[in-house]
């Protein structure tokens, strides 16, 4: 068997298993969100989580104006770095082929609570001079309903503040 024969069945055996799992993702992708889109505009149905009403994308939240408590945990500087730089590379950085919703929702997952997400917000505000909702809402999109939904059921899942 030449080299060129070994390449082309190898490729193949690479290619074809590839192939079906990138479908596959696809269509489970579309169906979620045709799905979603029903169930937002069934009558007596209701829409998916709006995280712009969460007080965690505040950039002021974390300062404690609305929080009962003053003994609260925040984030060290090199965390809130840290966070913000992920969440800009997410976003804007690494290869140009759009958001890189994984890196996204792992940052999202890594904070303690709805302060952390509130500092990095406040961070990310003041380095880029965007506001954090609004620059995760324009470089989503409208029809990836599917990442909003898991951003905002993991907000809405986290605690106020962790106290100590």
């Amino acid at each position: 068997m030449t080299r060129n024969q070994q390449i082309g069945i190898y490729g193949g055996l690479v290619a074809v298993p590839l192939s079906y799992f990138m479908l596959s993702y696809v269509n489970r992708r579309v169906r979620f969100n045709k799905l979603a889109g029903e169930i937002a505009g069934a009558e007596g149905g209701t829409s998916l989580p709006d995280i712009a009403q969460d007080d965690a994308f505040d950039p002021q939240y974390w300062k404690g104006a609305t929080i009962p408590i003053t003994n609260y945990y925040i984030l060290s500087p090199n965390e809130i770095i840290k966070y913000r730089e992920q969440l800009y590379h997410s976003m804007h950085g690494g290869t140009g082929w759009g958001t890189d919703e994984d890196e996204m929702l792992g940052v999202f997952r890594s904070l303690r609570d709805k302060v952390a997400l509130s500092q990095v917000a406040d961070s990310y505000q003041m380095r880029y001079g965007y506001d954090l909702y609004s620059d995760i809402m324009s470089e989503l999109g409208s029809d990836d309903i599917y990442t909003k939904t898991q951003i905002g059921t993991i907000v809405d899942n986290k605690l106020g503040y962790t106290p100590y």
